[in-house]
């Protein structure tokens, strides 16, 4: 298992039954924050089973589960064309391995399908790793505000308008940096090489990738694999591996990325729909990746017809090379 991204890793739906081990790992999560404010009458700390459980019954939230332990959460909710995000939670002996960053990107995406625009959290003005995590994944201050406890509350957004379709002139939420654009800087930054392995998107994100400036310089190329003989001959993907599973697309990563001697890369296998196949459900979608430190793989499950869910595949996918590429600094 890599020790910064653990590769059996599941991202899913919040739900009420999980309430008893998310209040768990809420309160342990919080000690640090209680820590740093010199007080422990935190509403993440007094809240109680019956006050979480009436908050999960209607949640956009997920977990992040490892091995059958929850050792992440977050919390959403749809307030007309905002995402109103909260209470992101990590347990701290798997903090520092991107699993906050996991989550929170997976989250926008279900408020994405879900009609948001934008996407707001807060955080202590005194948390400063909350504040650099944010910032560094797009957010940006919108205000602070002092709370009834007399601390400081700073609220941030984000733009969730889906990179892939034209922003009408004067909306005001278009992206501040597109994530292409972003990867593109940091590719450049710190001198990385990108490749791509395509199953589900079939060339969309190579092809979005490409929308980086000097993309030349530093994108090295991607491989669309369809077919399970070109996984296998070309990608080294295990002969008769479910296409549709963590480790074909973390194989399919590692491949492509020895292939074309790139420092980063991920890959994209699923489900897009409409239909089932082989018991997966339309929307089922895995995200390789692979860099020095390792290799690994994200489950999604994407809602919408099948546009919908390839959409939300590559922009998931540039999202996690940004985040790889951030990390490699």
């Amino acid at each position: 298992m890599n020790s910064r991204d653990p590769q059996d890793l599941t991202i899913r739906d919040i739900r009420e039954q999980d309430a008893g081990e998310v209040l768990t790992l809420q309160r342990a999560a919080f000690v640090q924050e209680a820590l740093i404010y010199d007080t422990v009458r935190m509403p993440p700390l007094t809240q109680n089973l019956q006050e979480l459980k009436a908050e999960l019954s209607v949640n956009l939230g997920l977990v992040a589960v490892l091995g059958s332990r929850i050792v992440g959460a977050v919390r959403a909710r749809r307030k007309d064309d905002l995402l109103l995000i909260g209470r992101l939670v990590i347990a701290p002996d798997v903090q520092g391995l991107g699993i906050g960053s996991r989550l929170l990107r997976a989250v926008e995406d279900r408020g994405r399908a879900a009609g948001c625009r934008q996407a707001e959290l807060f955080t202590g003005s005194l948390s400063e790793a909350n504040l650099r995590l944010y910032v560094g994944l797009g957010y940006h201050e919108t205000q602070r505000v002092e709370g009834d406890d007399g601390v400081e509350q700073v609220f941030l957004r984000t733009s969730l308008v889906d990179p892939h379709r034209p922003v009408p002139p004067g909306s005001g939420d278009a992206f501040p940096v597109p994530p292409a654009q972003r990867l593109s800087d940091l590719a450049r930054e710190r001198s990385l090489t990108i490749a791509v392995a395509e199953s589900l998107t079939c060339g969309l994100l190579a092809t979005e990738i490409g929308k980086g400036e000097d993309a030349a310089d530093w994108f090295a190329g991607g491989i669309v694999a369809y077919q399970p003989h070109v996984k296998v001959r070309a990608l080294g993907v295990t002969d008769g591996l479910d296409p549709c599973s963590a480790e074909c697309a973390g194989q399919l990563a590692r491949g492509v990325r020895a292939l074309l001697r790139a420092d980063i890369a991920v890959a994209t296998t699923g489900v897009g729909g409409p239909d089932s196949e082989n018991g997966h459900p339309p929307g089922t979608v895995f995200v390789g990746w692979s860099d020095a430190a390792g290799s690994g793989a994200e489950r999604l499950q994407l809602a919408g017809g099948p546009d919908d869910v390839l959409r939300a595949t590559v922009d998931h996918a540039v999202r996690r090379l940004v985040d790889l590429a951030a990390d490699a600094g």
